[in-house]
């Protein structure tokens, strides 16, 4: 079992995924915590590449795991062959010590979520879903006589304080 909370941030495209998750790991690493992100690639087929890399070429050789070191950034990309389970990417994020693992998608493990609500199409994730921490959406009609915390996305900027704070604590063990 992994040590590190974990939060999960999970909608449908263009739900506010991504905007949230980049303004949630600015908000936590200036407050110093250390931040590990998960992202997953939910269209299909591989994440992008860096053609002409060496990195890349490597792969293309059949390593399973490159890495570039930089002065400051080491990229690394693994390539096992087949599908990664999630748990074993955390364990892995475990291993640097973070304070908190945020991903964005992968619906269905089993880890506090915050669901982004586009339309009223996405409320059946309110049901099926497990572990809800908080509901978000840029319609504020849909965060209406809801009972847990909400997270109105147009208001992100001036309440990025409470919503992280509330996160974080609806993730500590």
């Amino acid at each position: 079992m992994i040590k590190t909370p974990v939060c999960q941030i999970i909608g449908y495209k263009n739900a506010g995924k991504t905007t949230l998750m980049h303004k949630l790991i600015r908000h936590y690493s200036e407050q110093g915590l250390r931040v590990g992100a998960i992202k997953h690639h939910g269209h299909g087929g591989e994440p992008e590449r860096i053609e002409g890399t060496d990195s890349t070429s490597h792969m293309d050789a059949g390593a399973f795991i490159s890495g570039v070191q930089g002065e400051t950034t080491l990229q690394l990309s693994l390539h096992p062959g087949e599908h990664t389970d999630l748990s074993d990417i955390l364990k892995m994020y475990e291993y640097f010590r973070l304070d908190l693992i945020l991903i964005e998608g992968y619906k269905h493990a089993p880890f506090p979520k915050v669901i982004l609500l586009k339309g009223t199409e996405d409320e059946y994730l309110l049901n099926e879903m497990t572990h809800p921490i908080a509901i978000g959406s840029l319609n504020k009609e849909l965060l209406q006589n809801r009972n847990m915390y909400t997270i109105p996305l147009t208001e992100i900027d001036k309440r990025i304080s409470e919503m992280a704070a509330h996160i974080y604590k609806s993730v500590i063990k």
